[in-house]
């Protein structure tokens, strides 16, 4: 009984976007530099890159069997110009992401959809922040 999905969905998410230890093929194709953790982005980190971020868990309990409720965002941090390359970017994570499969070590994976991805520019007018929220469902 692990009483918590976060450390699996953030692994879980990982594997997604990182399969093999190898940036995603397509995410590489649209120069996104790297996937990190929301507070380990190396110093002078080219853009467009991908944080995982915040995790907000809530319990889902039913029929005596434990369950999460989780809204898990991914970051898209980028200094393209416009907004064409962030949607791209966008449309693989819900490639990847939406109404798909999380592997899970010890959780039963439920369902995963995305919640909002509002593109957010940035005060300093060169990066365009977009929290990529999805719902992740699971249960023990």
């Amino acid at each position: 009984m692990t009483q918590t999905a976060t450390s699996e969905i953030q692994t879980a998410a990982s594997e997604k976007l990182v399969p093999n230890n190898v940036l995603d093929a397509t995410l590489a194709s649209l120069s996104v530099t790297g996937v990190f953790d929301d507070r380990a982005v190396p110093e002078n980190q080219p853009f467009d890159y991908l944080t995982i971020g915040d995790t907000i868990e809530k319990p889902n309990n039913t029929l005596g069997r434990r369950g999460y409720n989780n809204a898990f965002t991914i970051h898209i941090w980028s200094r393209a110009i416009g907004n064409k390359n962030a949607q791209a970017i966008l449309a693989r994570l819900n490639q990847l992401f939406d109404q798909q499969r999380l592997n899970m070590a010890t959780q039963a994976h439920v369902s995963t959809m995305l919640d909002s991805a509002p593109f957010m520019p940035q005060p300093d007018g060169l990066t365009l922040h977009v929290p990529v929220r999805y719902m992740i469902y699971s249960e023990e």
